[in-house]
């Protein structure tokens, strides 16, 4: 029997999937389409063709967003996602050929979260799963050799939430999570201008927004026009937004993240803090890549913040796990 390497993570936002030989074959939203009636449930869209549908569904289909927080939400959904997904990158399976999955999980999941995955996983065909901590792959990817390097510490600013983690010798230390991601702070922005200017808007334009013009910087001066539809005329209505009106918002949140950092920190021994104190502390994640995230998270905790969010280091430490068996036999020899 054949076996195929693959490397993956179900992420509350996007899945991605990386095929052994082949490289990253899959990367969409973890969205799923489902109609419904008395009898059962059928997939009607998966990915970006059910993200086309979000505000445009038909009265009987429903769109599901199985992950959340890191966690599986809807396992049954989970599973029909991955399932058709596998589809999209085994067309044609032969019935003898065996998939060995190498899946990121959060560092901070239970017992209980951490076998949803993996119930998602055999439920969708695969024969193998291998669960590998994301911090542990991030730390590869960012292009250091685990075992030999002293204490780091990771903060990955992601869809939904934070999550800190501290690696050492090839263990996590301690990891934390924090109900503070990229998706609170579009609510909140959406929120603001609808309070405001009496207009409506899509989270989808407030997520735009965010990614254009916010900024760390208190005097950061961009701008950008929207179109919503007015509350009072009921027509649409164009409105100018500056990056400076909504720094209370996006300095709010990331103030949450640095405060959280501190609390970590200050339950580390002495030679961790040394650590830090000369590696910096690294930021990854779609939420590190706002302006000024150095300046504000040096003056709210001291240490010197690293910025890796440059080639997805996640995906470049699952490509060295699948390329070298040996080392990915290292790394789950630790687990």
């Amino acid at each position: 029997m054949s076996t195929t390497l693959i490397g993956m993570k179900l992420g509350s936002n996007s899945t991605w999937i990386y095929k052994q030989d082949n490289g990253m074959v899959l990367e969409e939203p973890t969205i799923i389409a489902i109609t419904t009636n008395l009898k059962n449930k059928e997939v009607k869209a998966v990915g970006y063709e059910a993200k086309k549908m979000i505000g445009r569904t038909p009265e009987n289909v429903s769109l599901f967003s199985p992950i959340s927080n890191g966690i599986v939400q809807y396992e049954e959904l989970t599973s029909l996602l991955l399932k058709q997904f596998l589809k999209k990158i085994f067309p044609i399976r032969k019935f003898n050929q065996k998939i060995k999955a190498m899946l990121l999980i959060p560092d901070c999941l239970n017992y209980s979260e951490i076998k949803q995955y993996e119930n998602c996983c055999y439920k969708a065909g695969i024969n193998e799963v291998v669960l590998i901590p994301e911090s542990l792959c991030i730390d590869l990817g960012n292009e250091t050799e685990i075992g030999k390097e002293k204490c780091k510490f990771y903060v990955n600013i992601g869809y939904d939430q934070t999550n800190i983690s501290i690696v050492s010798h090839n263990l996590i230390v301690n990891a934390y999570s924090l109900s503070i991601g990229c998706s609170i702070m579009s609510v909140a922005i959406k929120n603001y201008i609808e309070e405001k200017f009496s207009i409506k808007i899509a989270l989808s334009q407030a997520d735009y927004i965010k990614k254009e013009i916010c900024s760390l910087f208190e005097n950061y001066n961009a701008s950008i026009s929207i179109t919503g539809l007015s509350s009072r005329t009921k027509s649409k209505e164009q409105i100018l937004i500056t990056s400076s009106e909504l720094y209370h918002i996006v300095s709010y949140y990331y103030g949450k993240i640095a405060e959280m950092i501190k609390s970590v920190i200050l339950t580390c021994d002495p030679e961790a803090i040394s650590d830090f104190s000369q590696n910096g502390i690294y930021f990854y994640g779609g939420g590190s890549e706002i302006p000024g995230l150095e300046i504000f998270m040096y003056k709210a905790t001291g240490f010197l913040p690293k910025i890796i969010c440059d080639n997805e280091p996640e995906i470049v430490g699952t490509e060295k796990l699948i390329t070298s068996p040996l080392l990915l036999k290292r790394i789950t020899d630790t687990l």
